[in-house]
């Protein structure tokens, strides 16, 4: 299977808030990984394909909340876990938002892999 990411992602576990645009309702979820051009949450809230949400979250190490809008684009039900995996593509993200999640994973990114580099 092709791989249609469009950016590095990489795994987090942060509490964000899910407020559904349509209906104004507000749930917990708690994002898995992020890249800057959107993330996977879970929730216990079952989100429609092709809903219109605003996520509210700190990153790690940060003290600027994000407000970002993003289009629920796959849901999954975990039959195990009795809650829904979604998956959420960025639509409206300001850009000084994407720069500093970007700037996150970059970090990240490099942390694993220092991590990896064997030393002699």
């Amino acid at each position: 299977m092709k791989e249609r990411r469009k950016a590095s992602r990489v795994e987090i576990e942060i509490d964000v808030t899910v407020d559904r645009i349509d209906k104004n309702h507000i749930c917990k979820a708690k994002i898995k990984n992020i890249s800057a051009c959107g993330a996977c949450f879970v929730t216990d809230y079952d989100l429609p394909l092709s809903t219109y949400i605003n996520l509210i979250f700190y990153l790690p190490d940060s003290c600027k909340v994000m407000g970002i809008t993003g289009e629920i684009v796959w849901n999954e039900y975990s039959t195990q876990d009795d809650f829904f995996f979604c998956g959420i593509e960025f639509i409206k993200i300001p850009r000084r938002f994407k720069k500093m999640i970007q700037q996150y994973i970059d970090n990240e990114l490099f942390d694993i892999r220092k991590k990896e580099i064997p030393f002699f």
